[in-house]
């Protein structure tokens, strides 16, 4: 059953539309620009693929920009990609998000640090992908020509280069924001640049880039971007957009998808602790661990365990540690015996 939507409002008085998909610790995706209507974009195969293992796992808050989809419409000529912080503070407020785990990509990436530079508090992680090499210009230079004298071929050449979907992908962006907003957005991107945040960012970063992308300046501010955060973590997959490793369209999980929920994983961050019997309570056991303790009470090596919860070797070993310390086990034999204790098996 598809997730209604919610509105909430801007500090400036903007309506926003939101969603909210999954319990557990927030993961809010900033959206960037022309993604579209989220209420329909969500619900496209590509998409699901990247949103269901996150929703799985976290409590997922997806919403249009102001300016796009369901959100306020008519952004005026004085409009900053500052403003879309006022988004996403609305929107955290909204559902409840004291803190959290902010997942965002391309020109979104700016503002994302500039929030994370301003509230170190409020973040778990930051995740971004392919960060726009913004060097305080409008955004998509390159693109400008076509956004502005030939609005459909634009939207025509965003779709090719883009997400998976084809016409749905087509008849969603194609409605989800006008060609005089898109305008407007675009130039928010003057007098920003990715230079003038990415020192200020502390808290645990992922970036997530294409080795080919389109663009070939990416590749290089992603590297910038991962060096220059305190806490930076960089992964290059093949690919030349997003899609290539963060969508599927056969089922799986997207590799890039499962990068980001093996680093969250590794902070301990979206694994609540189980609560059925004080005893195990008391333990301190996170779900996974107790996934993973099943699994050494059935006789699995940690490469078994790997391949059948689809994470690293590094993860589990991580994970077996904990729930050795956690049970009080010299060895996997006696964490077996817990499991039988306290009826896990």
């Amino acid at each position: 059953m598809p997730s209604p939507l919610k509105y909430t409002t801007t500090s400036d008085g903007y309506s926003i539309a939101y969603l909210v998909r999954g319990t557990g610790t927030p993961l809010i995706e900033m959206p960037c620009i022309l993604q579209g209507d989220i209420a329909k974009t969500h619900e496209l195969p590509a998409n699901r693929s990247l949103y269901d293992p996150l929703a799985a796992r976290f409590e997922l808050v997806l919403y249009d920009a102001f300016g796009t989809g369901n959100s306020t419409r008519g952004i005026g000529p004085d409009h900053s990609m500052l403003d879309t912080q006022i988004d996403l503070e609305a929107v955290a407020g909204a559902a409840d998000a004291a803190s959290f785990v902010l997942y965002t990509h391309n020109f979104s990436c700016y503002t994302a640090m500039r929030f994370a530079g301003m509230y170190p508090e409020r973040l778990k992680a930051l995740i971004m992908v392919n960060p726009s090499p913004l060097r305080g210009d409008v955004l998509m230079p390159s693109w400008r020509d076509f956004y502005l004298n030939a609005w459909p071929t634009f939207i025509e050449a965003f779709v090719s280069t883009g997400t998976p979907g084809g016409d749905q992908m087509r008849d969603v962006l194609s409605s989800s924001v006008t060609q005089a907003d898109f305008i407007a957005i675009a130039n928010g991107g003057v007098g920003h640049a990715i230079e003038d945040v990415i020192s200020a960012v502390t808290v645990p970063t992922l970036v997530l880039a294409s080795r080919n992308y389109l663009n070939p300046l990416y590749m290089p501010a992603a590297a910038e971007v991962a060096s220059g955060v305190r806490n930076g973590r960089l992964l290059y997959f093949d690919g030349t957009k997003n899609a290539d490793f963060m969508m599927t369209t056969d089922g799986t999980v997207p590799i890039g998808v499962q990068a980001i929920l093996d680093f969250l994983e590794e902070l301990g961050v979206g694994e609540p602790a189980v609560t059925n019997g004080a005893s195990l309570n008391s333990s301190g056991l996170s779900q996974r661990e107790v996934e993973i303790l099943k699994l050494i009470a059935a006789g699995k090596r940690n490469r078994e365990i790997a391949q059948d919860l689809v994470i690293s070797d590094s993860t589990v070993a991580k994970h077996v540690s904990s729930i050795l310390s956690k049970t009080d086990s010299s060895n996997r034999a006696e964490a077996t015996t817990f499991a039988h204790t306290h009826r896990l098996v």
